[in-house]
């Protein structure tokens, strides 16, 4: 570093110092959010941090600075250690004497707690990365009790050390604050890779660049063995097989799956007893031993390309195995060759990521044989398993898992299949690759090969050998690079698409295609196309007169079945979006049902026909199960529509910033209260819970009862001991609580709830003013230096012209939230009213359940609603719930919630200015007891714009 950038350093280190220094003195020890008390708990943490890791004091206080007030932003800083040495330079002399020789006990303890949080988390950290470790609970206990700080207050001491010493209860209530606190968990460390990753790497490049020359109509086999146990007596060697195909697994089915053994786990006399019904599901083969040998590989090879040839000998065959020695044996290779039979083989060592059955296919494998395997011990004479019903579990598990699923998103996930298009995020964390790149088609050469082989055994000789003979043929690169994975079915289909759909939408016949060819192959690249649409453009310029003629008068039966399938959800999917969107409707099964018969392709075979609509006609069960197929592929669900906002979102965003420029005039130090209105039923319904079905409870109350309703004053504050003062006020009519009743009321109700009764149970402005005078008096006898902000919606009563004169005689500053936008910026309906509701419930139902014959009296209602409202408005501190509406804070720690309600990516930077008077026009209601009076409201009630500069250097 030159001369000129040191001397250009040190002057932005003196100017920080200077600036911070600055801010300290104006704003009494706290600077852009962040309190005295946490300031000189990151001193203390630098302080007595020191004796246990001197070199790493400085990185301690960093974080805990960090994450004691993770959104200070000090312009002048550029990280948490430049922020802590800036505040360290600029501490007094005094305050670092104070903190050295009488620290306050609540902040030491907190400071310490804290370093031995963080020295825990560093040493789990290098249990972790270091020795492959992950320490138990009690060396977690033991080495947290080696870092307490040394020469602590007694009281501190014992504090810290209560959670080590209290007794497991205690210590895992402790771990888990400090796993929550330090983003741990309980559980293994995962197990990394034996291969380093660069080589991981590169054999998966060069495995996928030989795969990527199959052929995507290809019939591609894997085979793996799995080892299986016989009630911990034995084990065999199973050869398990699945395949996938351009269409369905199903439509192969007489693939081999092998299990063998040795000569005297399954003797002759054995094997001559046993159902046929087992040894058609599953070949058994006895040898000298239970592993797989390069005899039985060629026996197996023989089995398959029996098989293949009875099924389907015109598609290829590649086979996928890895690198065992019995696969690389040179009878295996030399018998496939003359089998006509290809081969992939997955690199060694990493069959776990890039082999669909180690990959996606064992596991579930194993599960099912477990469950057979306990079904069938849990019925048989005694617990003890047969011979022949344990080769039946076998033959169930294998039957159910390999031949009757359709596995091919295995080959997809591990990237065989598609062109790495699908490859899986399982295979991509362990490759360690952000998204799999580019993968030419092309035969390995020797050189690449030599990476997939092992390196000494029976594969490693001859491996050019394999490649020569039985690698592919390179012929067919520029086919497969053309369309990647395109199978000739699915472009019959998706030219069907457009001819049969051309009768019923000819204008949308080529989206309907289209849209066919991007769903039934997403990943086709074709490479002079940019879109599906250009994609099938290209594809009908290219199809022969020939196939259009025979697809257009007789085309297969099949495919005729899915192309006018797919015409129909099409058509379907369309006509919803429009009864959506334009409609607002939700149309029922009738109505979708009766649409999708209109939308069957006229002139169809007579079989074809009768097949679309069967699921139509076959009655409600049939129209379920159609539906839900529909709605599965095409992103439907049953419900109802959402209500958007009766606000244009532009009218809700100039609303909002109207507002937010007006809560931003609020100094931080000010007492914030919200208050607004809330509709209590006197009979609560609707409380959830365990119901027999044979029973329905009976309501026992009145139908005045259910019907009556009073209204809560529910007040909530940003200071949270105010919160335990506020006013929290029951309104009712005279007729609910007479006198009589209210004199003989509980005090210890009264005491935390008031009630007021009056002609009608709703709110006024006479209320409102009670309220008002109510607050002052709680607000005077709690902190009156304190400047106090009441926050209200835009109610009739709270806007009539006796509240704003009373508001502006007590020196209540207010803020009005718009009209229409309560849900997204009012603290109470944003936050804390659904919490409230439940809160009611839930003590409602234990009143229920305890009261005579199930009759809530209206003192025990009252009680419930005292008790609820005291633990939800006075005893928690709802600070958040101002600051995710944005009404504190300057909008900085706004939530996600109100941001998508509003539709922005991010809240503008809003500046502090008392609205005008049209800028608040947009805030009050147009009609009503406030629009009359918008300039009095601002001018009286809005707050002091002298403050502005003072507010804009806090925050």
């Amino acid at each position: 570093m030159s001369s000129i950038e040191l001397a250009g350093l040190s002057r932005r280190i003196r100017s920080v110092r200077r600036s911070l220094r600055i801010q300290l003195d104006e704003s009494q020890g706290s600077w852009s959010g962040l309190s005295a008390s946490c300031v000189r708990q990151a001193l203390l943490v630098y302080l007595w941090s020191q004796a246990k890791t001197s070199h790493h004091a400085l990185d301690a206080a960093a974080t805990y600075l960090a994450r004691a007030a993770p959104l200070v932003i000090v312009q002048v800083a550029v990280s948490a250690k430049d922020a802590f040495d800036a505040l360290f330079a600029a501490t007094s002399a005094a305050l670092m004497a104070r903190l050295s020789t009488d620290p306050p006990a609540s902040e030491l303890y907190r400071a310490c707690d804290f370093i031995i949080q963080y020295l825990l988390h560093d040493w789990v950290r290098s249990q972790n990365v270091e020795y492959g470790v992950a320490p138990t609970r009690q060396q977690l206990v033991r080495q947290a009790l080696l870092f307490v700080p040394d020469g602590l207050p007694e009281a501190v001491e014992n504090r810290l050390c209560l959670p080590f010493s209290g007794g497991l209860p205690s210590q895992r209530t402790y771990l888990r604050r400090f796993w929550k606190a330090w983003n741990g968990r309980i559980g293994t460390l995962p197990v990394t890779a034996s291969l380093p990753i660069h080589v991981l790497q590169e054999k998966a490049y060069s495995f996928y660049r030989w795969a990527n020359c199959i052929p995507p109509d290809n019939i591609l086999v894997n085979m793996d063995e799995c080892s299986l146990a016989v009630h911990v007596e034995g084990c065999r060697d199973c050869f398990a097989v699945c395949t996938w195909c351009s269409a369905s697994i199903f439509e192969y089915p007489e693939v081999p799956d092998v299990i063998i053994a040795n000569k005297t786990q399954f003797p002759i006399k054995f094997m001559k007893s046993l159902d046929p019904a087992i040894t058609d599901r599953l070949k058994i083969w006895r040898g000298a031993t239970a592993w797989n040998t390069a005899a039985f590989m060629c026996s197996y090879l023989r089995l398959l390309h029996e098989n293949w040839q009875s099924y389907c000998p015109e598609k290829p065959l590649p086979l996928l195995f890895d690198c065992a020695a019995c696969h690389l044996h040179s009878t295996v290779r030399s018998l496939a060759k003359t089998l006509g039979l290809q081969v992939l083989v997955v690199p060694a060592g990493a069959t776990g990521t890039l082999q669909p059955l180690d990959a996606y296919i064992f596991r579930t494998l194993r599960c099912e044989i477990r469950r057979q395997w306990t079904q069938t011990k849990s019925e048989a004479a005694e617990g003890v398993v047969s011979r022949e019903a344990w080769l039946r579990v076998m033959a169930t598990a294998v039957e159910t898992v390999l031949s009757h699923r359709d596995w091919q998103r295995a080959f997809e996930g591990t990237g065989v299949t598609k062109q790495q298009n699908c490859i899986s995020s399982h295979a991509l964390k362990a490759l360690q690759w952000d998204e799999c790149p580019k993968i030419p088609a092309g035969r390995p050469s020797v050189g690449q090969a030599s990476c997939i082989f092992p390196s000494r055994g029976a594969g490693s000789g001859n491996i050019e050998a394999w490649v020569k003979e039985c690698a592919g043929d390179d012929s067919l690169i520029p086919y497969i690079r053309s369309w990647s994975g395109l199978s000739a079915s699915c472009v019959r289909q998706a030219l069907l698409v457009y001819l049969l759909s051309q009768a019923k939408t000819s204008h949308h016949a080529l989206d309907a295609a289209a849209t066919y060819l991007a769903r039934a192959a997403p990943l086709v690249i074709v490479q002079v196309a940019v879109s599906a649409k250009d994609a099938f453009d290209a594809l009908f310029a290219a199809t022969s007169a020939a196939l259009m003629a025979r697809l257009s008068t007789d085309p297969p039966a099949s495919e005729l079945y899915r192309a006018c399938d797919f015409i129909i959800q099409y058509l379907l999917h369309d006509w919803v979006r429009s009864q959506n969107v334009e409609y607002g409707v939700a149309p029922t099964r009738q109505q979708l049902v009766r649409q999708a018969l209109l939308f069957v392709p006229d002139g169809l075979p007579e079989a074809v026909e009768n097949r679309l609509c069967l699921p139509f006609y076959g009655g409600p069960p049939s129209q379920r199960a159609y539906l839900r197929r529909f709605r599965k592929a095409w992103n439907g669900r049953i419900g109802t529509l959402p209500v958007t906002a009766s606000l244009p979102i532009h009218v809700l965003q100039e609303k909002a910033y109207s507002f937010y420029r007006w809560a931003n005039c609020i100094p931080p130090d000010n007492i914030l209260v919200n208050m607004d209105e809330c509709s209590l039923a006197v009979h609560v319904e609707g409380c959830r819970g365990t119901v027999l079905r044979s029973v329905r409870g009976a309501v026992r109350a009145s139908l005045s009862t259910q019907r009556s309703r009073m209204t809560l004053l529910a007040s909530v504050s940003t200071d949270f001991g105010f919160n335990a003062i506020l006013p929290q006020v029951i309104i009712a009519n005279k007729t609910q609580f007479p006198i009589k009743f209210m004199k003989s009321l509980d005090p210890a109700i009264t005491d935390r709830l008031k009630i007021w009764r009056g002609a009608t149970a709703w709110n006024t402005a006479a209320f409102m003013c009670s309220y008002l005078r109510l607050l002052h008096e709680n607000w005077q006898s709690y902190c009156p230096e304190k400047p106090l902000t009441l926050l209200f919606d835009c109610a009739a009563c709270h806007l009539h012209s006796t509240v704003r004169s009373l508001a502006k005689t007590l020196g209540l500053q207010v803020l009005v939230v718009p009209a229409g936008a309560t849900g997204t910026l009012q603290p109470l309906d944003a936050y804390i009213f659904r919490t409230l509701r439940c809160e009611i419930r839930r003590q409602w139902t234990q009143t229920k359940s305890e009261a005579a014959e199930g009759v809530v009296s209206r003192e025990a209602w009252l009680r419930v609603m005292a008790t609820a409202v005291e633990t939800v408005l006075s005893h928690r501190d709802w600070q958040r719930a101002f600051e995710g509406t944005g009404v504190t804070k300057q909008q900085n720690c706004i939530s996600s919630h109100a941001l998508k309600a509003l539709q922005w990516d991010e809240c503008p930077k809003i500046p502090a200015g008392r609205p005008s008077v049209g800028q608040a026009s947009c805030i009050f209601p147009s009609r009503g007891a406030g629009s009359g009076n918008i300039e009095a409201w601002v001018k009286e009630c809005a707050g002091d714009d002298s403050l502005i500069p003072y507010i804009r250097t806090l925050n």
